[in-house]
């Protein structure tokens, strides 16, 4: 299995990095609820038998999910939490960009105004060689480049993404 590395602490995330990463917790974590198969779980009050107990059947994939999420102890704990993460990401990132499934880029918006200065060099808008006297104000053409961006959380981490 092949790990994608993605963390809040990257200056640059490819979006195909977090789909990638989404579908391997996917299907770890489906194949974990894949093998409770016969276990049983009591789900809320709302699931009542005759006498009035609750009745135990298997939750749903995202219950379990979620069960897993909330539950330190359980193995698939962390996956579950970085698998919620990682959607909601997803489902913000798909909203904000078109590009989203064929590869947005996320800056981090710490970074965000190093990332304008490369762009602006790599697309040549900047002559290679400027004298030294010459000033660019970097704060303030980030934002105007910013506006051609939308802001996605990323647990608790703010990246822009167009």
């Amino acid at each position: 299995m092949s790990h994608c590395d993605i963390s809040n602490t990257s200056d640059i995330i490819d979006s195909r990095d977090v789909i990638a990463r989404i579908a391997e917790l996917e299907s770890d974590l489906q194949s974990e609820y894949d093998d409770i198969e016969g276990e049983e779980f009591v789900v809320g009050s709302a699931y009542e038998d005759n006498e009035g107990e609750a009745v135990k059947i298997k939750p749903s994939f995202e219950e379990w999910v979620e069960l897993q999420k909330e539950d330190a102890a359980s193995a698939s704990h962390d996956e579950a939490k970085e698998y919620a993460i990682l959607a909601k990401l997803a489902e913000d990132g798909a909203n904000s960009a078109e590009d989203w499934q064929y590869g947005a880029t996320l800056i981090r918006e710490s970074y965000f105004k190093k990332y304008c200065r490369e762009l602006v060099s790599d697309v040549g808008d900047l002559p290679k060689y400027l004298p030294d006297y010459l000033v660019i104000d970097w704060d303030e053409t980030a934002d105007n480049l910013r506006v051609d961006y939308t802001e996605v959380a990323y647990d608790g981490v703010t990246y822009l993404v167009c």
